[in-house]
């Protein structure tokens, strides 16, 4: 075979190498993929608390997998801790009103999309008032989700002593200000 031959056939390999490597990179971990809106807020009478319609939508360009969300008040209110919880895994208190199911764990928002959730909220008229909501999201991008998955598929089958040698992916982690506004269309 000749050397031109070889330099040809290494650089079709180095460019088929090339294009799952760049994808991986494009789609592990967007920047600021969450625009969160807060819908409606109404009285439940019935359970005595406040019930905010919340919208999240993935400004990304790709799908992504929420594990947690917890509605919160910022730093910046001085109050620690989450005030209501709006998703968290395995069916905490959680109405989906728009595309999903309850109790998939994590739920998955499409790329661009958009959840609704109803979440109830206890001592509503104080936080709201205050203007100073967030939601915060514990999240991975599909790629990473996948990675997750074979990563604890591994470290099941693995041999006590090879577990450590698996990395594990870390998820993202936002705290994005709950914005009023209306709902896109």
């Amino acid at each position: 075979m000749s050397p031109r031959t070889k330099r040809i056939i290494l650089a079709i390999f180095l460019v088929l190498l090339a294009i799952p490597v760049v994808y991986l990179a494009l789609t592990w971990h967007p920047r600021n993929p969450w625009r969160i809106r807060q819908v409606t807020a109404q009285v439940d009478s019935m359970r005595g608390v406040q019930v905010l319609e919340i919208e999240l939508e993935n400004t990304s360009s790709v799908p992504l997998h929420i594990y947690a969300a917890m509605l919160e008040r910022t730093a910046a209110a001085g109050a620690h801790g989450p005030r209501g919880v709006i998703l968290a895994p395995q069916g905490q208190p959680l109405r989906l009103t728009g595309v999903g199911v309850l109790g998939q764990y994590p739920m998955r928002a499409p790329s661009h999309g958009v959840l609704r959730f109803e979440v109830p909220v206890r001592d509503a008229a104080k936080d709201l008032a205050s203007d100073e909501l967030c939601v915060g999201c514990v999240w991975a991008s599909n790629t990473k989700h996948y990675a997750l998955m074979v990563c604890g598929w591994l470290e099941e089958k693995l041999p006590l002593r090879w577990k450590p040698l698996v990395p594990m992916p870390t998820f993202g982690k936002d705290s994005v200000p709950l914005k009023p506004g209306l709902p896109s269309s």
